[in-house]
């Protein structure tokens, strides 16, 4: 696959891939994929520490992505990691959130249906995981925006034999979206996706030998009669700074995270990890995320691999001046 095509690698999946279940596909993703754009209000996720420090320290520690998201699924990012907060006195009353107010969600979800009207063989995944000051009316607006949003193109809630890249294009369907409110007929519950946090300073705490392994233990913990065949999996290759960390008037989220582990994904996955939904920090930085992630695919059907080592950069390359 050459560099230029990331953005529509689904589509350029050789036709034995069409007809396995979605979650057997490894898929990469981004990490508070909306915190591209930070503005200057406190939001009602803020931790204490956030609010102590001024806006130049905290705004670092919020951001943890370059690229906004059309440019995100450009560079062939397909989840997408979703918190948003009730932001009172706007025309907007849903805005996405990391301790600091990101951009109005219908402006977002505007942005991916424009990208997918015109990349009609992709799917992606929207993950609505964390709610801030929401009420049930406010859950009820949300769920009308998403739905308006993607009218025609959202696939509901199914067994995930019927959830293939082959049936979603029959159906015209390329949305996915888990929430973890409940939600309506269209929207995919908490039960259908988890997500295998280390929560860790320590790279190799994150980088450990087999994330799917940890990914099937830590779900099994939780969910004990889970069927991990019929759950998305999500593993985060991302840092987590403690609060002593994010009170220091230096670093942030890339400078002492992205940057200490997204070197060394690549070599990572490329070590022996399963196919599955992988999330990173700032998916623009060196360490090849994208491409490492698309090179798992070989594993699922046995060897073959779909996508070429694209040159160290390419990312970068792919997104300038978009």
């Amino acid at each position: 696959m050459s560099k230029d095509d990331y953005a529509n690698w689904m589509g350029s999946l050789p036709k034995e891939f069409l007809h396995l279940p979605l979650n057997h596909l490894a898929i990469p993703g981004s990490h508070d994929s909306a915190t591209y754009e930070i503005e200057r209000a406190i939001a009602p996720d803020a931790p204490p520490v956030v609010r102590m420090v001024p806006y130049c320290c905290s705004v670092r520690w919020a951001k943890c992505q370059n690229l906004n998201i059309c440019q995100q699924l450009k560079a062939g990012i397909r989840y997408f990691d979703l918190r948003v907060a009730c932001r009172e006195n706007r025309s907007e009353n849903v805005y996405f959130t990391h301790s600091l107010y990101g951009p109005p969600v219908p402006e977002v979800l505007g942005e991916i249906r424009a990208f997918l009207d015109g990349h009609k063989m992709e799917v992606v995944l929207l993950d609505f995981n964390h709610f801030y000051g929401f009420t049930q009316d406010l859950h009820r607006e949300l769920v009308t925006i998403l739905e308006t949003a993607f009218r025609g193109l959202l696939c509901p809630k199914s067994t995930m034999a019927d959830v293939t890249l082959s049936k979603l294009r029959q159906l015209n369907q390329q949305v996915i979206i888990f929430y973890q409110n409940g939600g309506g007929h269209h929207l995919w519950p908490t039960e259908s996706i988890f997500s295998c946090w280390p929560d860790t300073m320590r790279v190799c705490k994150v980088l450990i030998r087999d994330a799917q392994e940890e990914w099937k233990s830590k779900l099994l913990e939780k969910r004990k009669k889970a069927n991990p065949e019929e759950v998305f999996g999500v593993y985060q290759t991302v840092l987590t700074p403690t609060r002593w960390t994010c009170a220091k008037f230096w670093g942030s989220v890339q400078t002492k995270c992205a940057e200490a582990i997204n070197p060394r994904l690549g070599e990572w996955m490329r070590a022996g990890q399963a196919a599955m939904i992988y999330i990173a920090d700032f998916v623009d930085q060196p360490g090849d995320f994208v491409e490492s992630v698309l090179s798992l695919n070989r594993s699922a059907i046995g060897g073959r691999d779909f996508a070429t080592a694209a040159e160290p950069g390419s990312l970068q390359q792919l997104t300038r001046g978009t």
